[in-house]
């Protein structure tokens, strides 16, 4: 559903560690870790955002909303206007000027 909103993100999976608080697990374990940082936005909140302004469209929605001071915000905007929906997003009015100016930008 999202595929054409999002950005495919690799997984690796050549990372090792230890459990810590386990005294029992001596051997190291594999850790597969989903590299989100390169998503848009540089976090995995593009994608719950984008399905949930997908639902909305599929529903009949013109507007979304949310309140955020950051990455969510950027990514409701975003995903809203990839979708030519209208997006009113409610920040805090301390929020810091880069998060505004890249939900802005959006």
């Amino acid at each position: 559903r999202i595929a054409h909103l999002i950005t495919r993100t690799p997984v690796r999976s050549d990372c090792t560690a230890h459990v810590l608080g386990e005294p029992s697990t001596s051997s190291p374990v594999t850790v597969h870790l989903k590299c989100e940082m390169f998503q848009r936005g540089g976090s995995f909140k593009h994608r719950g955002a984008s399905n949930a302004v997908l639902l909305a469209a599929e529903d009949g929605a013109r507007v979304v909303t949310c309140h955020s001071s950051g990455n969510h915000a950027a990514a409701v905007a975003g995903a809203a206007a990839a979708c030519g929906l209208r997006s009113i997003i409610v920040v805090p009015k301390d929020i810091a000027k880069t998060k505004l100016e890249a939900t802005r930008a959006a």
